[in-house]
């Protein structure tokens, strides 16, 4: 089996997953005023208390790899961001000061937490701070004393931050820069939540007490209405990590409880049923990634040496060392092709041949998609056997591959990581050679996109388990492409002098 070949993302992808628990917060111990966390299954199952602090704790949100839960806790005077471990221990107090911190909201990557604070001097509107995961490093990524800023969502691929300004959407780069309006209505809109795949936003907007929840394309484009429910309050929308489903608040007050619906707004099911308050539902992401190194060289180059065929009657014995059966004498795999070698057929050794795969990596900062592998086959001293003159037709090159990556459907919501075998295959043209002592040359320089648009995505984790390199002779009518005549002509190998 050969070595494996990584084509490695650009960015992590983390939200994706599958959808494990429901994070909400419900004033059961004390209403109005003690607001907890609880956890919940997908369908209200096995609802469990996981803190119990004097005060609210309010807008649980679920780090990438469900393992922790950021939070905003209020004990009255100046709420501040904490967080836990899912089951509600190992509780690290991130932010501590007499100004407001609310709505974190975690990094793909894990390893900050963005969130709103009217720290500012003589400000008490909020701007964007972005922070360590161990409170550390606090550093604002906008100023904006005249206009408020909250409700920040990260983008699944790290390069966005969604979030409301003045009761409009907008997004910014993860840095604060580059900011994009993408709403501009006399509603107020907030709570956005980027759909796992980073291609849509859903919102609440609303007036009136009339709140409902929309959703939109990442430009802006596609705005529609999903819940339209009437009069009813319905608020916090987030996506579920697999994209196929959206869970939601609706009602107001003590009627407030936590629903799902289709991302078009259709199948909408209870999952809480009681006579508190039950809000801001976060849903926790499942990893459904794969083991896979940190990097494999981006260029693979394997020398070829000329295929013999298997011995399966055995007429001689290998000397010490490496004794096995052995077959004389050794007959090549191909009988239409050779390569110069003088006690064989009286030209020259001037094979040197080699198949190059080369990792293309793609660039998240800018709209196209330059992810790719790169294929270099070059073959010197191909002879034809029956007249020992140059091969001047085509050879065919195929790569026997197992594929791991995220593009597999179907899958709840779109592509989803999966395993597979195939094989790549490629016509290898091959032309005369001015030389009288040179067999014929085969050359093929291409990109795998070229050939087939889409293959190779960028951000997809793909992992090529190469299981053999093959160059295939052209047959009896010499064209690689009809591939039943073919013969098996050459294979990475290793020649010992």
């Amino acid at each position: 089996m050969l070595a494996g070949l990584v084509l490695a993302p650009s960015a992590p992808a983390a939200f994706p997953g599958s959808a494990g628990n429901l994070a909400v917060s419900s004033p059961r111990s004390g209403f109005p005023t003690e607001g907890n966390l609880y956890t919940m299954g997908a369908d209200g199952s096995a609802q469990t208390q996981i803190t119990s602090f004097n005060g609210d704790e309010l807008y649980p949100a679920w780090s990438p790899d469900g393992a922790r839960i950021a939070f905003q806790q209020d004990p009255g005077l100046h709420p501040e961001i904490w967080s836990a471990k899912a089951d509600g221990t190992d509780l690290r107090q991130l932010t501590s000061n007499s100004d407001d911190d609310r709505h974190p909201a975690w990094s793909p990557d894990g390893d900050k937490i963005v969130f709103a604070s009217d720290r500012a001097a003589g400000s008490t509107l909020s701007d964007l701070y972005v922070m360590n995961t161990d409170g550390t490093g606090q550093v604002a990524i906008t100023n904006t004393p005249s206009v408020d800023e909250t409700h920040p969502s990260w983008s699944p691929d790290g390069t966005k931050i969604a979030f409301s300004r003045d009761g409009d959407i907008a997004t910014v780069a993860a840095d604060g820069t580059g900011l994009v309006p993408l709403t501009a209505t006399e509603q107020v809109e907030f709570e956005p939540d980027w759909s796992p795949d980073g291609t849509r936003i859903v919102y609440r907007s609303g007036v009136n007490a009339d709140d409902e929840i929309w959703r939109m394309n990442a430009n802006g484009t596609g705005v529609t209405n999903i819940s339209n429910t009437g009069a009813a309050v319905e608020e916090r929308p987030v996506w579920s990590p697999a994209g196929d489903r959206i869970a939601f608040v609706k009602g107001a007050f003590s009627s407030a409880e936590v629903w799902t619906m289709n991302p078009d707004g259709s199948g909408q099911t209870r999952v809480t049923n009681n006579t508190f308050l039950d809000a801001q539902p976060s849903w926790q992401p499942v990893l459904t990634g794969y083991p896979r190194p940190k990097s494999t060289k981006k260029n693979n180059k394997f020398y070829l040496v000329p295929a013999y065929r298997q011995c399966t009657s055995p007429n001689r014995t290998h000397g010490p060392g490496l004794e096995h059966p052995s077959c004389s004498p050794p007959e090549q795999a191909s009988p239409l092709l050779t390569l110069g070698t003088p006690d064989a057929n009286g030209k020259p050794p001037e094979w040197i041949s080699f198949v190059n795969i080369r990792s293309l990596a793609g660039n998240p900062s800018t709209p196209e998609d330059e992810a790719d592998i790169k294929f270099i086959t070059k073959l010197r001293d191909v002879y034809r056997r029956s007249t020992m003159t140059d091969y001047v037709r085509e050879l065919r090159l195929e790569v026997e591959m197992r594929l791991t990556d995220r593009w597999n459907t179907p899958h709840p919501g779109g592509a989803g990581p999966g395993t597979g075998d195939l094989t790549l295959g490629f016509t290898v043209p091959c032309f005369r050679v001015d030389h009288i002592n040179t067999g014929g040359r085969c050359v093929l320089a291409t990109k795998l996109n070229a050939l087939l648009p889409g293959a190779v995505r960028e951000k997809s984790r793909a992992i090529w388990q190469l299981q053999g390199i093959k160059i295939y002779d052209g047959g009896a009518d010499q064209d690689g492409d009809t591939t039943a005549d073919n013969n098996l002509f050459a294979v990475p190998g290793l020649f010992v002098p």
